[in-house]
């Protein structure tokens, strides 16, 4: 399930627009946003998921969520509709919930055959072997056919073991519409870029139509989809212990966005964050927990170690939101530069 965090990204190619690298944009379409929304923020669970660690993601996220917009709305680009307006629209409140989303519905019906997946083929195995598989894909294509809402919906769960949404908004991560496959061909929904048969390409075609239902339903020109990226890298070399079992380290946060016009079409991406040393961070947090010890030098060292956001004293949750308002702000900045530049 977390494939999706190892994407290659490929190289974009005949874009109608350049901004810069590893941003996509259709200037002609973002000058013509007058309103905006957030449809959508997820970030990403830096920690094993476990009730402590989740509760502090959620914090975070619901923090993350309430900086993008604030952030998006001070750069006075274009009327930023909160959220919690939107969500007492429908179209809007079901955008994530596949079998009341009308505009994916739509779409699933018109193309019945939008979530079966392509299987390859796979000439290791034995006849046998292949046989079973065979049966197993022709089955699993019958039941996405029979009810592809329930499908996507599958596909979408499946990514909440890895991403967190903020309270209030529909689940629907970026990675779907940015999810090109190491080796395909890429171009955009409107000429630009989109993958060609590419993982979920279905999922994120009803998820456009369902873009657009919401613009219609709210009377917005475009969504915006965001992802806080995070990563809390592991120790390297000699281990400092702090508070008695936390090890320190390094923690990251940055964020990037797509937006969706009310045609569906994709007009900005600024595609996944680089998470290297220009990404937003805090240097020698308390960021991992010792789960094992062993006696080295008559000394208890920790043995193994594991990513922990519930630190007692509350520090990775005031790190998360310190740097959850700066990656907001480079976010807005980027979208303000690129629109203003000649």
């Amino acid at each position: 399930m977390k494939k999706f965090l190892l994407f290659v990204l490929a190289a974009a190619v005949a874009a109608v627009s350049f901004g810069c690298a590893g941003t996509q944009i259709n200037k002609d379409a973002l000058l013509g946003v007058k309103r905006a929304g957030v449809l959508s923020l997820t970030m990403v669970k830096s920690a094993p998921s476990n009730a402590a660690n989740d509760a502090v993601m959620q914090q975070a996220a619901d923090y993350a969520l309430a900086q993008a917009e604030y952030q998006l709305k001070s750069a006075r680009l274009f009327t930023v509709v909160p959220s919690a307006s939107l969500a007492k629209v429908p179209a809007y409140y079901y955008a994530g919930t596949m079998s009341k989303a009308t505009g994916a519905l739509k779409y699933f019906k018109d193309n019945p055959d939008a979530m079966i997946t392509k299987v390859q083929d796979d000439t290791s195995t034995d006849f046998m072997a292949a046989l079973k598989n065979g049966m197993q894909a022709a089955a699993a294509a019958n039941a996405a056919r029979e009810n592809p809402a329930a499908a996507a919906q599958k596909v979408l769960d499946d990514h909440k073991e890895v991403l967190i949404a903020a309270k209030g908004v529909p689940f629907i991560p970026y990675t779907l519409f940015n999810n090109p496959e190491s080796g395909t061909t890429i171009k955009y929904v409107n000429g630009e870029r989109v993958t060609d048969n590419g993982e979920n390409q279905g999922l994120k075609m009803a998820l456009l139509e369902q873009a657009k239902a919401v613009c219609a339903a709210a009377k917005l020109d475009a969504v915006i989809v965001v992802l806080a990226d995070t990563l809390l890298p592991p120790p390297q070399g000699v281990r400092v212990i702090v508070g008695g079992d936390r090890v320190v380290s390094t923690i990251k946060c940055d964020m990037t966005m797509v937006m969706i016009d009310k045609t569906g079409e994709i007009i900005a991406d600024f595609e996944r964050p680089v998470m290297d040393d220009l990404a937003p961070m805090k240097l020698a947090r308390p960021t991992y927990k010792a789960v094992t010890w062993r006696m080295s030098g008559g000394k208890n060292w920790p043995d193994k170690i594991e990513a922990n956001v519930a630190d007692p004293s509350g520090e990775i949750l005031r790190d998360f939101k310190e740097l959850s308002a700066e990656a907001a702000k480079r976010m807005a900045n980027k979208l303000k530069e690129e629109l203003t530049k000649e």
